[in-house]
């Protein structure tokens, strides 16, 4: 890498945690603060446009303040530690991918994977992939206001995270209800 982009990383990093820093995630609503959390890391990452897809390593601490909240606010709503460490992991990529998928668009004016596929179905004769074929002819901008992807994909995680959460209560209600029984069997025993 050469001093200039060295000096390039450098700056975004640290423009990217001191805005993260400041980034304040809801405490009234987990569903909430998956949103919050999500658009503004990727607010943040389009603001710096191509810049924020030179870091390949963590800025600082700065960026990890709004994570810990989240976290805080997934642990608090009752998923374990494994549940919430996955689920901020994969809002963080739904986010980054989705920042890098608007920013190829960008410079390409037009996804290139997007670009490849309308090339091979070109080549291909009509009847063929004709589901592909009539989900591309609906194509979209990736940053198209009326009917945004990513907001699409957000919902999905926070639906998603909704029913895991739920699964994992009523697992514990289970747990809780076969252990009285347990301790009540063991009673009757004696």
């Amino acid at each position: 890498m050469s001093g200039r982009e060295e000096l390039l990383e450098l700056v975004t990093a640290q423009t990217l945690a001191a805005e993260l820093e400041h980034l304040r995630i809801p405490e009234d609503s987990w569903q909430e603060a998956v949103r919050v959390y999500a658009r503004g890391v990727r607010r943040v990452l389009l603001r710096e446009a191509s810049l924020s897809l030179l870091i390949d390593r963590l800025p600082g601490a700065g960026v990890l303040v709004p994570a810990d909240a989240l976290l805080a606010r997934l642990l608090d709503a009752g998923f374990d530690e494994t549940g919430a460490s996955h689920a901020l992991a994969l809002i963080t990529r739904v986010v980054f991918t989705n920042a890098k998928d608007i920013l190829l668009a960008a410079r390409f004016a037009r996804h290139p994977t997007l670009t490849e596929v309308q090339r091979i179905l070109v080549e291909l004769p009509d009847d063929r992939l004709p589901h592909l074929r009539r989900i591309l002819a609906q194509e979209r901008s990736p940053d198209d206001p009326q009917e945004s992807p990513f907001e699409l994909e957000l919902e999905f995680i926070v639906a998603g995270l909704e029913r895991l959460l739920a699964r994992t209560r009523h697992r514990a209600v289970l747990i809780r209800v076969a252990d009285r029984r347990r301790c009540q069997f063991r009673r009757r025993r004696r």
